[in-house]
């Protein structure tokens, strides 16, 4: 292979550097610098450190036309620390990106001259069909089936949370309602070892989470600050995907400097596609994998169902002997979210599972033989292809590990088409299987209500989403659905719960009530309800009330709640059944609120008024025996 200027400047640079007869450069000193390098830079070559000094060189020798006129302000100021600042980012992003910075800009500049990074321009020569999968009734006897099926894998996964990018989410360390003030974090944890803790065997599940530069302090805060929501220190690795990539100036490809700071370039999320490079390049899975563990849950960072049907994926994984198991959900004929499709290549036959983007999505079928587009099926009313949750799937992990390549990245282009990245997805992964693996692609479809209700947008843009007929994925919706998965599944078993009213806040309608949580300790899939509530016909919860159970081996027998109640179970008590309990009070009450500056109420709209609520504690010496009495106040 003839070697590059970049090569020679690298092999010019160890020649020189790893002598160590070679003179040391003085502070200011320009001898060593090549004569390509901008003048400004050139003349504090010196300041710089041997690493630093080879991937200016490279960068300026390879990429000048994009890089040079970084430097163009250096002289405006006597400071050299400003200047090494600049020279500090450029070294941090060429160690975040796999190939380097220079591997970033290459790969930027092919995708951006020849047009042919726009995410949904992969399916170019492929035709689509409808992918492998089966749609459930939650509860229904095929799901209790195929969830018993799931349940003897419970113990043998790990689990990867991509919370990284910019933190424009409402995030893993925000609350998911009020009732309790449990985060996504603490919930994630908390189902962690509540799986743990009933099918683990001694087993320590792990987990691992993407963090980046903005999000990373607030996520290991929360973990410092509540000892890890009780999971021990060695079961959590933190994989940190770093500041992001170069804005691209979309005219002349150049990197886009801060417009309020001179020596900062501005930069944005790579995407959540990162994890799969980070936990390969810290070996995380393969030390997983010598530990015992089977399958990989991969969750975004801000989805409170999340963890329902982890027993339904792992049942249909092992029925079907899958590489990569995607949750998704009925889906409307034309509805604009993004569809699960298989397609099969047109020459070479090659097939690969993917998520389409809605608005690619029917001109993509109306070009292979679909005369109307996506249409709905006649039996089930739905389209035969399902929507993508895209962040929420299922892997065998010793299948992960034969992966190669790296996922797929596309261009974003700003709303003013001036400006452009490159960016990544996590649900993207599938794309690169072969073979047999990419045969082994496939669905696991449950209703909506029960999967999916992420929150990673605002209020306002929440209610723009609700109009157009799409998931609002705010924190008002998100809070409504934690209550309502909880109501359904109850409902489902034969206990009546009412509904309560629907109401707007923040222009999003949503009905944050009954406010009901079950702890995962308590119940963590939906075969578990059956035995929380053993006779349901004896359950009757009205529309103004809040129930809270947390502990393992709770029973409640027979209940009639118009109120608050909060029942606190301990494994330590052999018997913890609530039988005959009546509870009236004034309880909880939720109330509008559009002036509060706490974060938590504001991005709601509203705050719960907690007036009176009874408590059933069971300890290890004091049995609280109003759970026992046929009448409380």
């Amino acid at each position: 292979q003839k070697p590059t200027k970049s090569m020679m400047a690298y092999a010019q640079l160890e020649t020189s550097f790893g002598d160590p007869s070679s003179p040391k450069a003085e502070i200011g000193a320009t001898s060593l610098a090549p004569e390509y390098l901008p003048v400004p830079l050139a003349k504090d070559f010196g300041l710089l450190s041997d690493k630093q000094r080879k991937l200016v060189i490279a960068l300026c020798s390879s990429e000048g036309d994009r890089v040079n006129h970084l430097f163009d302000k250096w002289m405006k100021t006597d400071v050299p620390a400003e200047r090494r600042r600049l020279i500090k980012q450029l070294e941090e992003i060429d160690a975040c990106y796999p190939s380097g910075l220079i591997g970033y800009i290459s790969k930027a500049k092919h995708l951006l001259e020849e047009d042919c990074g726009d995410k949904t321009n992969h399916t170019k020569g492929w035709k689509p069909v409808v992918p492998q999968g089966e749609t459930f009734d939650v509860l229904s006897e095929d799901y209790m089936d195929v969830e018993r099926l799931g349940m003897r894998e419970l113990g043998s996964v790990g689990f990867v949370v991509a919370a990284g990018n910019e933190g424009e989410g409402m995030g893993i360390s925000r609350s998911i309602e009020l009732a309790t003030g449990t985060t996504y974090l603490q919930l994630y944890i908390e189902s962690i070892l509540a799986i743990e803790r009933k099918y683990g065997k001694g087993k320590k599940l792990p987990l691992c989470i993407m963090t980046s530069n903005a999000t990373n302090t607030a996520i290991t805060e929360l973990l410092h600050d509540n000892d890890n929501f009780g999971m021990l220190h060695k079961q959590i690795t933190i994989v940190n995907q770093g500041t992001g990539v170069p804005i691209f100036e979309k005219t002349e490809n150049k990197l886009v400097l801060n417009p309020n700071d001179e020596f900062n370039i501005q930069t944005a999320t790579h995407g959540q596609g990162d994890v799969h490079t980070l936990l390969r390049k810290h070996r995380v899975v393969e030390k997983w994998y010598n530990e015992g563990i089977e399958w990989l849950m991969f969750l975004e960072d801000a989805n409170g169902l999340a963890f329902h049907n982890l027993a339904l994926m792992l049942g249909m994984s092992v029925k079907h002997t899958l590489t990569m198991n995607m949750v998704a959900f009925p889906r409307k004929a034309k509805q604009a979210t993004e569809s699960i499709v298989k397609l099969i290549h047109e020459e070479t036959k090659e097939t690969r599972t993917i998520s389409v983007d809605y608005e690619q999505f029917d001109p993509l079928l109306r070009a292979h033989g679909y005369t109307n587009g996506d249409e709905a099926d006649e039996t089930t009313g739905y389209s035969p292809f399902p929507g993508s949750t895209n962040h929420q799937f299922v892997f065998n992990l010793k299948r992960y590990l034969a992966i190669k390549g790296m996922v797929p990245e596309f261009v974003v282009k700003a709303k003013d088409g001036t400006s452009a990245h490159l960016e990544c997805r996590m649900q993207d992964i599938s794309s690169v299987l072969t073979g047999r693996d990419a045969l082994k692609v496939g669905y696991t479809c449950v209703p909506t209500e029960h999967c999916f209700s992420p929150v990673d947008t605002t209020a306002e843009d929440g209610a723009k989403l609700q109009q157009s007929g799409m998931i609002p994925r705010c924190a008002a919706s998100g809070e409504a659905d934690q209550y309502a998965v909880h109501a359904k599944l109850m409902r489902s078993i034969g206990c009546e719960v009412e509904m309560g009213e629907t109401d707007t806040f923040n222009g999003v309608s949503a009905s944050p009530a009954p406010q009901i949580i079950i702890k995962p300790d308590t119940a963590c899939f939906p075969g578990d309800y059956s035995t929380l509530f053993p006779h349901p016909e004896r359950i009757k919860i009205s529309s103004r009330s809040s129930l809270v159970v947390s502990g393992p081996g709770v029973v409640i027998e027979s209940l009639n709640l118009d109120g608050a109640l909060v029942i606190e179970g301990n494994e330590k008590v052999e018997e913890q059944v609530v039988k005959n309990l009546v509870v009236k009070n004034d309880g909880w009450t939720i109330v509008k609120d559009d002036d509060c500056v706490v974060e938590d109420i504001a991005m709601r709209g509203y705050h719960l008024e907690k007036k009176e609520t009874k408590k059933v504690v069971f300890s290890e010496t004091i049995l609280d025996k109003v759970a026992r009495l046929s009448k409380c106040g």
